[in-house]
């Protein structure tokens, strides 16, 4: 919401503005740290129990409670990224070749294992060659291993120079794309697949190679 009140303003951010920013960030961080479970269950509280955030923020309460049960349904998603990293880990560090050059687009993982059985049934080539990795740094890893961090770095650039441009260039025609793109790539973080698959990301690279 922060981002969204810079990127419709007016006139540029001054450094007066600036340092509000911070200075609230840091207030506000240090007062979630302290009272985020009481905040948490004041919006639960407020949630339908339908809802699919709500059950995602009670995930969250209960990491940050520290009496999450692993073994339960409700912790499943996030049970299965745990698995997801520990293979990503376990193939990249399996050979010289992988590590440096990784699986290539086609690289999959044994999904005997898998926790989340809608992973495994949704997959086309079965559970023993599943493609889809969730998390996004780990997907690019599996498919493009040491050389993906440089893609995560480039990744890391674009997301900073997004939030660049939210700040300062407010008058922009393009911030709309520019701010679609940067809450994209937060979304996408535990559901990578989101990222790639959107046409406005490609657009947007476009448009800044040819602003470059």
């Amino acid at each position: 919401m922060v981002l969204i009140f810079f990127a419709f303003t007016s006139e540029k951010i001054s450094k007066r503005n600036i340092t509000i920013f911070f200075v609230s960030s840091i207030v506000i961080f240090i007062a979630l740290f302290y009272f985020l479970e009481d905040i948490l269950k004041v919006i639960i509280d407020a949630m339908d129990e339908s809802s699919t955030l709500r059950h995602r923020l009670v995930q969250l309460q209960s990491v940050f409670s520290g009496k999450i049960n692993w073994n339960t349904p409700s912790a499943l998603s996030l049970k299965q990224r745990l698995v997801e990293i520990n293979l990503v880990i376990e193939f990249w560090f399996s050979s010289i070749f992988n590590f440096t050059f990784g699986g290539g687009l086609g690289a999959t993982l044994d999904g005997s294992t898998f926790k989340d059985k809608g992973v495994v049934a949704s997959a086309i080539l079965g559970k023993s060659h599943i493609h889809n990795i969730h998390v996004l740094p780990f997907s690019i890893i599996l498919r493009y291993g040491f050389l993906g961090l440089i893609f995560i770095g480039l990744l890391l650039n674009f997301f900073l120079k997004y939030f660049k441009i939210i700040l300062f260039e407010g008058k922009s025609y393009l911030l709309p794309l520019y701010l679609f793109v940067f809450c994209w790539i937060l979304y996408s973080i535990p559901a990578a697949s989101f990222l790639w698959t959107t046409p406005l990301f490609w657009l947007t690279l476009s448009v800044n190679s040819n602003e470059n």
